[in-house]
């Protein structure tokens, strides 16, 4: 019965040795990363966080690049058709033969540089940049100018809509398990030649 006992707690301390090992690959299957070249290359070309992109990506579409919500809005950072002109209009790098959200390569690039245009607008104010990708940035002004937000990530619970408390909550959740998860995948800094060269050429296209 004793040597039972001990078996039994070798077994459990065995298999508890190997989800030490294991739990990062775990974590990965739980938190599933596509597309790593195209969010990093865009991270790199709008200057912005990559951790960032792959987290609204999986908020609003888990990575899924046809999917269309009830608003009209589509792909992989679920861009609305008429935000998307606008962004051609403002920016005449984007030369494309059709306009498809539905592409991942075009969605993302649309995507991340509409994140960087919130930045200019709002600063290094992460969670506003998150609230007002999801509820506008007219929205999100209304809220800081009247007080109701301060903007501090430490004061979500004060955003008005429950939907955009719910999803900058969301967001942030997920940036901080990209973050330790694919460092070495995400990184910027750690781009092979052939992405450099691709991140060039999307900035002088």
């Amino acid at each position: 019965m004793h040597r039972k006992r001990i078996g039994f707690l070798l077994l459990v301390l065995i298999g508890f040795i190997w989800l030490i090992f294991k739990w990062e690959g775990i974590e990965r299957w739980m938190y599933p990363l596509k597309y790593t070249e195209v969010i990093r290359e865009n991270a790199k070309l709008q200057s912005i966080d990559p951790f960032l992109i792959a987290a609204i990506i999986r908020v609003e579409s888990n990575f899924d690049p046809i999917t269309v919500s009830n608003k009209g809005a589509i792909g992989m950072m679920q861009v609305m058709p008429e935000t998307a002109k606008w962004i051609y209009r403002q920016n005449r790098n984007f030369v494309m033969d059709a306009l498809d959200l539905n592409e991942p390569k075009q969605n993302i690039m649309l995507g991340s540089w509409y994140l960087r245009f919130l930045q200019n607008q709002f600063g290094n104010r992460e969670a506003v940049v998150i609230a007002a990708y999801n509820a506008g940035q007219g929205t999100i002004r209304k809220w800081l100018e009247g007080g109701q937000w301060s903007g501090s990530e430490e004061e979500l619970d004060r955003i008005p809509y429950e939907e955009t408390r719910k999803y900058v909550k969301r967001v942030i959740f997920f940036r901080n398990q990209y973050r330790k998860l694919y460092e070495a995948e995400l990184n910027v800094y750690n781009m092979s030649g052939n992405e450099k060269r691709r991140s060039l050429q999307l900035a002088n296209s």
